[in-house]
């Protein structure tokens, strides 16, 4: 006996293959390379599985009139469990999106996952990786009341995760050997063995217990699940079903009419089973489709069934459908049967049907909400290739390899975002709310919900994912990050930075003073989280968080507006000074500039001021003569200084904020504590706002080669700039005092020298560093301190004189 099937290109080109069911998957795969006049590649199943190539067609699940896809080596391999896309990239490796306790996280896996030949997705929230030798890798949900199976290549299973749910198998480990294959309820397992016998194991009322049907589980061909049923095909083509009876564990009504059976589908409560002459028997809960007496007299010459939630849709010999189980689930297909003729295939999603036609339209059924309704695209359904569906959402491949799509919009019926980037679809895969689009250059765009895999995205930038999650290993961090986030750090390159930072040892100072570890710890921790987290979610909580609050307070809103926003200025020659972008991300690589020496590979704890205080950011130079990336920096900061009761001009004008918390510590040489006994207290004192600029440093090479002369008057230019908006007073370099009269003559500002002290508020950084503010460099700043007095070059708004 032989089969027919078509076997197709992911760009669509198809041809027939015909091959005996004695035969192997491998030579079935062999006549489908030649009749489309290919190369080598894998052979997938209707549901993007790998089909073994080893393994006899008749113990394969090949059906006949079945359309496989021949995936050439050249090409990304997508698939996705219900939150979550793992692709499987040209070099073996894999990258993972979506949400990350459903698969979208392998951080812990990828080391393992290398030469990856084939995924398989569980449907709440599983991946499993085959590797070139033969042994898996999976990653997915953590802490739920699911687990995992995986066959090693000597044929035993090893399992993990929630006890009850099957990862405990010790009860059975000893007769799990030479296991052929797994399929698996919500809660149990059941393995094939290489005799023909079925072993169990997971939760009794999930499908675990076999033991009243064990002796009859003998060469057994293939094992199909409900949610918590199995139905076993054995090889005379008759069923032996178990687990929860009204779920279809109970298949005695239909035993008799269970013989020479070919194939089996399930609903989440039901199965139905196609016969040898085609017709159809089927059994579980009457509601979900386990009872199609009302249609019965039509199931004849069926060739294909497929399955939403609670209904299924047969498609017979003639291309006509017939439909049973619940109505509103697309079981009552009565207005649209005069449109259902000549149909190829049928797509569902958990409460509706899509069906292609012959001449590439498509008729659609079943609840509006979740796709049953696509009179808002049928003019455009025309030459559909493919159909794939989210749990309330369809997209279709037409024949130029544009997409559409439609059903509920946060289900990826709307991908009108990414629509200008659907060219040259060659596949797609789904999450229950997400879609990815594979195109012809191997890149992917994906629509839908975010956290379930729907942030657009390409193979490129998976493969920089990639490559953070096998460095940053903590998984804590990884929980609270975002696809969107993780892909705006690795567009700033923040691979490096991030990596030194966690795993550098950050433990003393310069000058060896030791650190408070478990802070430095926790600080490390905050920060990666920010700075993974959606676009914007950094430089939010720099200045959110309760340290940087209370750094600005005394501040308006308005002045804290001005603050935080990326000041740019052009100026003459080209060059361009400014304060990074919106996301603030650029900082992590501002201490590299002209500092070799340290930043984050070394001395890391410097850069943690910067990166974790809302008082700190950088002004940046870019030079038209040095285009690949900013080649100059300053420090910038937004201080206090101590004001005293009888001001000197000009300072009294200048706003006052009333002192912070004190807490009496002891501070080294050049500083000293706010005590509970300073008059400073007694509200005679208040303290003013002050920027704070430090040197500009150029980067070494650029340096090098001329640049850098005319840099200055322009940082400077920008720091009174600043000024200016946000009414606050300016400190610089005694020795820069007529450079700053000269840049800010025309503002009506003063420039003056004066003597203050720097109030520092703590540091969010654990650490404070500057060879500005203390001989020390860097030094532990967890509470307020002041600075001795120091004369500075300060320049004065007009409107504060």
């Amino acid at each position: 006996m032989s089969i027919d099937v078509k076997v197709g290109l992911i760009s669509g080109r198809k041809a027939s293959v015909q091959a005996a069911l004695d035969e192997t998957v491998g030579a079935l795969k062999r006549r489908a390379q030649v009749a489309l006049g290919v190369g080598p590649g894998r052979l997938l199943d209707s549901s993007a599985c790998v089909l073994e190539g080893c393994a006899l067609i008749k113990k394969s699940r090949v059906q006949n009139g079945d359309s496989l896809t021949l995936l050439l080596s050249n090409t990304v391999q997508v698939q996705a469990s219900d939150e979550a896309f793992a692709a499987i990239l040209d070099d073996g490796s894999v990258v993972t999106w979506g949400d990350a306790g459903s698969g979208g996280n392998s951080t812990a896996a990828q080391k393992r996952l290398k030469t990856v030949q084939q995924i398989s997705a569980c449907r709440h929230g599983a991946f499993a990786a085959i590797l070139e030798d033969g042994s898996v890798v999976t990653w997915g949900i953590q802490a739920s009341h699911h687990a995992f199976a995986a066959i090693l290549d000597d044929g035993s299973v090893v399992t993990w995760g929630h006890a009850v749910s099957g990862a405990d198998s010790s009860a059975v480990q000893s007769l799990l050997k030479n296991v052929q294959q797994i399929q698996a309820s919500h809660r149990a397992f059941a393995a094939i063995l290489g005799d023909g016998s079925v072993v169990t194991w997971g939760h009794a009322g999930s499908g675990a217990d076999s033991s009243a049907v064990q002796t009859q589980l003998t060469n057994v061909q293939q094992i199909q699940s409900s949610g918590s049923a199995f139905a076993a095909i054995l090889g005379d083509g008759s069923v032996v079903t178990w687990g929860n009876p009204a779920k279809g564990g109970d298949s005695r009504a239909a035993q008799g009419q269970l013989k020479n059976v070919k194939q089996i589908q399930a609903t989440v409560d039901a199965f139905a089973a196609i016969l040898e002459d085609g017709s159809v028997v089927t059994w579980g809960d009457p509601d979900y489709g386990g009872d199609s007496g009302a249609v019965q007299g039509r199931l004849k010459d069926v060739q294909q069934i497929q399955a939403s939630h609670d209904a299924f849709a047969a498609i017979l010999d003639d291309g006509s459908v017939v439909t049973w189980g619940r109505p509103d689930y697309g079981g009552d297909s009565r207005a649209v049967q005069g449109q259902l003729k000549t149909v190829q295939h049928i797509q569902a999603s958990a409460a509706a049907f899509a069906a292609i036609l012959d001449d590439g339209s498509v008729v659609t059924w079943g609840a509006a909400g979740n796709g049953g309704d696509s009179s808002a695209v049928q003019v455009q359904l025309k030459n559909v290739q493919q159909i794939q569906a989210s749990a309330a959402a369809f997209a279709a491949i037409l024949g130029d390899g544009s997409v559409v799509t439609w059903g509920h919009h946060d289900y990826g019926g709307n991908s009108s975002a990414v629509q200008g980037e659907l060219k040259k679809v060659q596949q797609i895969r789904s999450t229950h709310a997400a879609f990815a689009a594979i195109l012809d250059d191997g890149s992917v765009v994906a629509w839908g919900l975010a956290e379930v895999g729907g942030a657009s995205t390409s193979v490129q930038d998976l493969e920089a994912l990639l490559m953070l999650c096998e460095h940053l290993q903590n998984a804590l961090i990884f929980n609270q990050a975002s696809a969107s986030g993780i892909l705006a750090a690795l567009r700033t390159e923040l691979l490096m930075p991030l990596r030194a930072i966690n795993e550098g040892h950050i433990c003393r100072t310069f000058q060896g003073q030791p650190l408070p570890l478990p802070e430095v710890a926790a600080t490390v921790r905050a920060l990666t989280e920010a700075a993974l987290s959606p676009p914007g979610g950094y430089a939010a909580w720099r200045y959110t968080n309760p340290v940087g609050m209370e750094q600005l307070r005394g501040l308006n809103l308005l002045q804290i507006s001005h603050w935080r926003h990326p000041l740019t200025l052009e100026h003459a020659e080209g060059l361009v000074t400014h304060e990074g972008d919106e996301s603030e991300l650029n900082f992590f690589w501002a201490t590299k500039i002209g500092g070799p020496s340290h930043g984050f590979d070394y001395e890391a704890q410097c850069l943690l001021p910067l990166l974790c205080n809302a008082r700190h950011k950088v002004i940046l130079v870019n030079d038209p003569h040095w285009p690949d990336y900013p080649c100059g920096r300053c420090h910038f900061r937004l201080l206090w200084a101590e004001i005293p009761a009888s001001p000197e001009s000009p300072r009294a004008a200048e706003p006052r904020s009333p002192p912070g918390p004190m807490r009496s510590r002891s501070v080294p040489a050049l500083h000293r504590p706010r005590s509970r006994s300073s008059p400073f207290l007694n509200g005679d004192h208040g303290c003013a706002p002050r920027l704070w600029l430090e040197g500009l440093h150029g980067d070494f090479e650029a340096v090098q080669n001329g640049l850098g002369r005319n840099w200055l008057p322009h940082v400077l230019r920008h720091a009174v700039v600043k000024a200016c908006q946000l009414q606050v007073s300016l400190l610089v370099d005694r020795q820069l005092l007529d450079l700053l009269r000269a840049v800010s003559e025309d503002t009506g500002g003063l420039v003056c020298e004066c003597t203050e002290r720097m109030v520092l508020r703590p540091s969010n950084g654990v650490v404070e560093a500057s060879d500005y503010l203390s001989r020390r460099h860097d030094w532990v700043q967890l509470e307020e301190e002041v600075t001795e007095p120091m004369t500075k070059a300060k320049f004065v708004p007009v409107t504060s004189v």
